[in-house]
C-alpha cells in the first residue's frame, strides 16, 4: 500500500486520500459503511427471538442447528401435550411467515423446528416441519400440519430408546477395536491368546447353546461379550489399547458408569435427563477414542453428515479477498471488506451450527479457531483503515493474509481429505 509520505493518519478535517478534493469528515469518514449493512444470520436469530418475544413467546434461544434447519427453544405455557404442539403450532407459523420474503434466509434451510421446555428446563415436546408443511400452518390449516409434522414426546420409552441405541453403539464400538487391535498384535488366534479361560469358556457355552455349533473364533464370539467383559478384556491387555485411550483409570471409570446406565436400561427402569446427559459424555469420550482408530465404529450418517454439510458450506464460501489498494476510492473498499467480514461471521456461523462426530471433534475445533483468527484479523485491519492509521493498518493487513494463508492450508491438508 502506497500513501503520502509521512503520513500515517487522517484527520477529520484533512483531505480525504481517495482524491475527491473533499475533507475526510465529509468523504470517506461520512460513507465508510452501507446505508443497508448485510443481515447476517446471528442477525436473523435474534429478530426472530424478539419477534416471537412481542407475541408473547418465552424464547429459551433460537439457532440454526445443522445448517439445515432454523431451531426455536421456548418454555412452554402448558404441560399438556397437545397443548405444547399447539404452541409449536402457532411458533411454526410465525417462522414461515417471517422467512417468506425475508432475502437474507440462507438457500441451506429445508426446515423450521420448535422444542418447549418447562420450568425446570426439560424438554417436553420437540417438532419438526419442512417449509413447505411450515407454509399450511401460516395458512391456517392446521390439520395438514399435524399430519405431516414430526413429533417427538419426551416420554420414557423415548429416554429408553435413546440410551438403548448409545449403549449399543458403544458396544459395538469397542468389539469392532478389540478385534483389530488385538488381530493386528496377537494374529487371528487373538481369543485364546488374550482372554482368560473362564470367560472364553463362558462364551464358549453360550454361543454352543444358542446355535448348536462349538465355536472358538473371537471376532464371532465377541458379540457374546457384554460391557464388563470387553472392559476386562482391554485392561488385562492394557499395552495394546495405551495408545487409544487417555488412561487406564479414565476408561474403567467410563465403563462403570455406563454400565449402571445399562442396568437402567435393561431392566426397564426410568431413564431420566440426568442419565441421558451423562450418557452423551461418555459416548463423547469413548466414540471419539475408539472412532479416532476404528473409524467404521462411527455413526456413519453422523460422519457423513459432517462432511456433507461442510462441503456445502465452503463450496458457497466467497473465493475473492478484498485488500485496501490504491486507487479504489476507500469509502468503496471499506463497504465491500465490511461484507466480507459479514460473508465469514455467517461462515462461522453455520460451522458452529453442525453435529460433530466424537472423533471430529478436535479437527472441527481447529477450523472453528482458525476462522475466529481470520475474522479478528478483518475487523482489527478494519478498525485500523477507519482510523486511517496506515502504519498500523500495514501490519494488520500482514496479520490478516497470514490468517487466510492457514485458513487455506488447514482447508487443504485436512478439510480436502475429508471432503473429497
Amino acid at each position: 500500500m502506497n500513501r503520502a509520505a509521512g503520513k500515517s493518519k487522517v484527520g477529520r478535517n484533512s483531505m480525504c486520500p481517495c482524491g475527491s478534493g473533499n475533507k475526510y469528515k465529509n468523504c470517506c469518514l461520512r460513507n465508510t459503511f452501507p446505508t443497508n449493512p448485510k443481515v447476517t444470520l446471528k442477525d436473523i436469530c435474534e429478530q426472530l427471538k424478539l419477534g416471537l418475544h412481542t407475541e408473547g413467546v418465552t424464547v429459551v434461544d433460537v439457532r440454526l442447528m445443522n445448517n439445515t434447519v432454523f431451531l426455536v427453544e421456548f418454555i412452554a405455557k402448558s404441560r399438556v401435550s397437545i397443548d405444547v404442539k399447539a404452541e409449536i403450532g402457532s411458533i411454526i407459523a410465525f417462522m414461515s411467515s417471517f422467512f417468506r420474503d425475508n432475502e437474507n434466509a440462507p438457500n441451506s434451510v429445508t426446515s423450521f423446528a420448535a422444542k418447549g421446555f418447562n420450568d425446570e428446563k426439560k424438554p417436553l415436546v420437540h417438532a419438526i416441519s419442512s417449509l413447505d408443511v411450515a407454509k399450511k400452518m401460516s395458512k391456517g390449516l392446521s390439520i395438514e400440519w399435524l399430519q405431516n409434522t414430526i413429533f417427538q414426546d419426551y416420554t420414557d420409552d423415548y429416554r429408553q430408546g435413546i440410551a438403548k441405541r448409545r449403549i449399543s453403539e458403544l458396544e459395538n464400538g469397542l468389539r469392532l477395536l478389540i478385534c483389530s487391535v488385538l488381530t493386528e498384535t496377537q494374529g487371528s488366534d487373538w481369543w485364546n491368546v488374550c482372554v482368560s479361560n473362564k470367560m472364553k469358556q463362558s462364551k464358549e457355552e453360550m454361543y454352543e447353546s444358542a446355535e448348536g455349533i462349538s465355536c472358538k473364533d473371537g471376532d464371532t464370539l465377541i458379540y457374546y461379550t457384554y460391557l464388563l467383559d470387553l472392559r476386562k478384556i482391554i485392561v488385562s491387555n492394557w499395552s495394546e489399547f495405551v495408545t487409544v485411550f487417555a488412561s487406564q483409570k479414565q476408561f474403567s471409570d467410563l465403563l462403570e458408569q455406563l454400565n449402571l446406565i445399562r442396568r437402567k436400561e435393561a431392566h426397564n427402569r426410568v431413564i431420566s435427563d440426568d442419565d441421558l446427559s451423562e450418557l452423551e459424555s461418555i459416548y463423547s469420550k469413548l466414540m471419539g477414542q475408539i472412532a479416532a482408530v476404528k473409524p467404521s465404529a462411527a455413526n456413519n450418517y453422523l460422519v457423513d453428515n459432517w462432511r456433507i454439510q461442510l462441503r456445502e458450506i465452503f463450496s458457497t464460501a466467497a473465493k475473492e479477498q478484498v485488500y485496501l489498494q490504491t486507487g479504489v476510492p476507500l469509502n468503496v473498499t471499506l463497504i465491500s471488506f465490511r461484507k466480507q467480514i459479514d460473508r465469514y461471521k455467517d461462515i462461522q456461523f453455520k460451522v458452529s451450527s453442525l453435529v460433530i462426530p466424537p472423533h471430529k471433534k478436535s479437527l472441527h475445533a481447529e477450523l472453528e479457531s482458525l476462522l475466529e483468527d481470520v475474522i479478528s484479523a478483518m475487523e482489527n485491519m478494519l478498525e485500523q483503515a477507519i482510523q486511517m492509521d496506515f502504519k498500523k493498518l500495514e501490519t494488520a493487513q500482514l496479520c490478516y493474509q497470514k490468517a487466510q494463508q492457514n485458513l487455506a492450508g488447514f482447508r487443504e491438508k485436512f478439510l480436502m481429505s475429508e471432503l473429497g
